[in-house]
């Protein structure tokens, strides 16, 4: 329903998100961020106006510093949506972001019932995080957000994992593809980085179900996985940015 009913652009930097989205469909690279991207008195106009139709938004760019997994996934859709007019094309990102949403809540109540081993605590938790109004209103718009979710949701579900195969070379090496993705998804998803730091420490140094070489093995892997996905990243900021 917020998707679906939200007014055109009025939802936090939509305009901004979209627009690098149909950038990466319409000239296949990444868009680079210049100055002017934040027209802020056009913004603070247009935002007073609420974003009447005569007032068109593609001078609105800022987000181009963002990392682009999202956007690839929604310059796909775009493609597939080009005949479709710019309305219909925002509202299907929104649906993505929808998707994407309750694919979080899904492995929520997973990673609960890792926890818990409580279904009916599971299900509360999914449905206290399903019924929070921010979230719906957040997945329920074109942004990076709900992607983010996904993906700190199944490091989190990763690391409940038993602890007899939680830094085993096969689940060392997807936290590290999890990591990876969180910092080519949304820069705030960093915070993956100490979470999973965290819980090697503590089952290395703490509990210490984990020998020193069991250790360094399992974060070599990780820190590789992730720097294979990060890094060309990286590279292509240097080049353009200096």
């Amino acid at each position: 329903a917020y998707a679906l009913g939200t007014p055109l652009w009025q939802a936090p930097d939509e305009p901004a998100h979209y627009n690098y989205a149909h950038h990466i469909a319409v000239e296949g690279r990444l868009p680079v961020l210049e100055p002017g991207d934040y027209p802020a008195a056009y913004l603070e106009e247009i935002k007073a106006q609420r974003f009447p139709p005569h007032m068109p938004v593609e001078s609105i760019r800022y987000e181009a510093h963002q990392p682009p997994a999202y956007y690839l996934l929604s310059a796909a859709l775009l493609r597939l949506a080009s005949p479709a007019p710019t309305a219909a094309q925002l509202r299907l990102m929104r649906l993505l972001s929808v998707l994407l949403g309750g694919s979080a809540l899904v492995l929520l109540a997973g990673l609960a019932r890792r926890l818990f081993a409580d279904r009916g605590l599971a299900l509360s938790a999914m449905a206290l995080a399903a019924m929070t109004p921010m979230y719906i209103a957040v997945t329920a718009a074109a942004n990076n957000d709900a992607l983010a979710f996904v993906a700190l949701t199944a490091v989190a579900y990763r690391l409940a994992a038993p602890a007899e195969r939680r830094w085993s070379p096969q689940n060392s090496a997807l936290l590290g593809l999890l990591v990876g993705l969180c910092a080519v998804i949304k820069f705030q998803a960093y915070v993956a980085v100490p979470l999973v730091a965290a819980a090697l420490f503590w089952d290395a140094l703490v509990e210490r179900r984990l020998s020193w070489r069991q250790a360094l093995l399992s974060s070599l892997l990780v820190v590789g996985v992730a720097a294979v996905l990060t890094l060309p990243w990286l590279a292509r900021n240097v080049a353009v940015y200096g």
